[in-house]
């Protein structure tokens, strides 16, 4: 049994909706989730080679899809015969001349893109399902696909089953072969396509855009096999059963989900998710039934998001509004976000009107994605890689980007009596602690002694719809535990909107000294002031603990 796809199956939405509101939802930090790109500025591998340092700079992904082809100048678009994009087809392939992708993307030194993909399109899908000689050619160019997918340390093919051209998978009741008789051939095929790929690369991920999702409602039915007869992509679950049948226990496949395009909201998403790999859902009911536990171990659930429907204009079939008090980009962010909970590991993203990068070169009418959603990049960072975001605008904060620091005295230098000022102070009534500015060499930082549950209080003025980023640093030793909490209130200092309370914690494995907490909130509605509360708990001894030092905060948007 794959025990790596299902181990990443998260069917709860693990987004952290009630600390920073539906929009700057964290995507769940699951071990081993993706965000992939795919746009109309796939990018062939001499291109990647020549441009992968700015690409990786400006573009917020775990991976990308590209197209080998050797005849391709870097950033040059189009159909050629002899590349990934257009390969079903009997033209031959020389496996030598493809040699040239591998040196490109083994020259590159990733530092962000570790999960790449080729794309291998079914165009132009000339080739005949009996047709035993043209198959031999076609399989041939699978195996070069895999080979050089595995040589250059790619995670694997994200087969895309479209119809660009000839509809392939169409069942016309012609051709003198019954339904049945046609799915038998398909199947056979399937179980080649997977056998050519595992030849090469045999712990292969298979990314494809769709599998049995597309046919949700086919595997609703009493009859599937009637429903599907009549469909463009009739014999797609055949060939589905071919690959299952045919592949080794280390291949994964991924149902990609295209349909996710279209979905809106978390119980869309979670819905859809449990169709597609529940043991008595519709998706696994097009599976035959000795293939159905090996579908549940080695098949995950995965999901697009199409961006032009968050730029396109109302009159558009593919258009989706703000929501009121939100941007476009906002509800893009919300459903991905759900995307990603629902998903067991890869979430992709889809674009067609603008670019991530200048493909094709020298177009004067190129419009980035930036552009046209202002802030999507560092969105798209806070979503999938939360903590290298917060540290990244930590950085810019400590370089002045961010202006000032809102808190007073965030050094807790000494004040009266030995406290620090412009801090207040609470403290639970069995508490009988003491709040007290200590020192460790030449700096100050706000102590506590004996504090069972307390903190140091300061407010800011704040308005509805503001985010803000949150720093500290945290000292601990013994049985002292401590967090930086954000509450809120009224501009007449009445608390208000309790559920939307935030802990932030210093980050778990972190051994140093001074652990670094970090995080961002957005205020709520009928909200006026920012609390920040730096609190500490279980101080029962002198030997337990804690000081805070460096506490700001931020505002990051008008």
């Amino acid at each position: 049994m794959n025990m790596r796809s299902k181990s990443f199956r998260l069917l709860a939405l693990a987004v952290l909706c009630l600390a920073f509101g539906a929009s700057d939802a964290v995507l769940a930090q699951v071990p081993g989730k993706k965000l992939i790109e795919l746009g109309w500025d796939i990018p062939c591998t001499q291109y990647i080679r020549q441009n992968y340092v700015e690409m990786e700079k400006n573009a917020p992904f775990d991976g990308i899809l590209y197209t080998i082809c050797p005849t391709y100048s870097a950033g040059e678009s189009g159909v050629r015969d002899d590349s990934s994009d257009w390969m079903w087809s009997d033209k031959k392939w020389n496996r030598a001349d493809y040699q040239t992708c591998i040196d490109d993307l083994r020259s590159c030194r990733f530092t962000k893109f570790h999960h790449n993909f080729i794309r291998m399109n079914f165009s132009p899908a000339t080739v005949a399902w009996d047709d035993d000689a043209a198959w031999e050619t076609l399989l041939e160019k699978v195996s070069i696909c895999a080979w050089v997918a595995k040589e250059s340390g790619s995670e694997g093919i994200a087969p895309d089953f479209e119809s660009y051209s000839k509809a392939m998978f169409n069942f016309k009741g012609g051709e003198g072969r019954s339904f049945a008789e046609a799915q038998a051939l398909a199947r056979k095929r399937g179980a080649q396509f997977i056998q050519a790929i595992q030849k090469e690369f045999p712990d292969a991920t298979l990314l494809c855009l769709w599998m049995n999702s597309l046919h949700r409602d086919a595997g609703r039915s009493e009859n599937p096999d009637l429903h599907l007869q009549s469909k463009v992509y009739a014999l797609l679950p055949a060939f589905i059963n071919g690959m299952l049948s045919a592949a080794g226990e280390k291949i994964t496949l991924v149902d990609g989900c295209e349909n996710g395009y279209y979905l809106d909201g978390q119980d869309a998403f979670q819905k859809y998710a449990l169709d597609m790999i529940s043991l008595n859902g519709p998706c696994i009911n097009l599976v035959e039934p000795g293939l159905r536990a090996k579908y549940r171990a080695q098949v995950q659930c995965g999901f697009g998001v199409y961006l032009d429907m968050y730029v396109n204009p109302p009159e558009s079939i593919y258009y989706r509004a703000a929501r009121e008090g939100e941007t476009r980009l906002d509800r893009f962010c919300d459903n991905l976000a759900a995307a990603w909970g629902a998903a067991d590991e890869y979430v992709w993203v889809y674009g067609e009107k603008h670019r991530w990068w200048n493909i094709p070169e020298g177009q004067e009418k190129i419009r980035h994605w930036e552009d046209a959603l202002p802030g999507i990049s560092d969105r798209l960072r806070w979503l999938a890689h939360p903590d290298e975001h917060l540290a990244h605008l930590e950085k810019v904060a400590h370089e002045g980007g961010l202006g000032e620091n809102l808190l007073q005295n965030s050094a807790f230098l000494e004040g009266e009596n030995g406290k620090p000022s412009d801090w207040g102070f609470w403290q639970r009534e069995d508490s009988n602690g003491k709040f007290k500015s200590v020192h460790f060499g030449e700096n100050s930082a706000g102590g506590f002694e004996k504090v069972l549950n307390g903190c140091y209080i300061q407010g800011i003025s704040v308005k509805p719809g503001e985010k803000y980023l949150i720093l500290g640093k945290v000292r601990l030793l013994g049985n002292a535990s401590a967090l930086i909490s954000a509450q809120w209130q009224t501009e007449d200092q009445k608390w208000t909107h309790w559920g939307a309370n935030v802990a932030f914690v210093p980050p778990a494995g972190d051994e140093a000294e001074w652990k670094t907490i970090r995080g961002i909130v957005t205020v709520p509605k009928e909200t006026g002031r920012l609390m920040i509360l730096t609190c500490v708990y279980h101080q029962h001894t002198l030997e337990d603990e804690c000081a805070f030092d460096d506490v700001e905060v931020y505002r990051l948007s008008p």
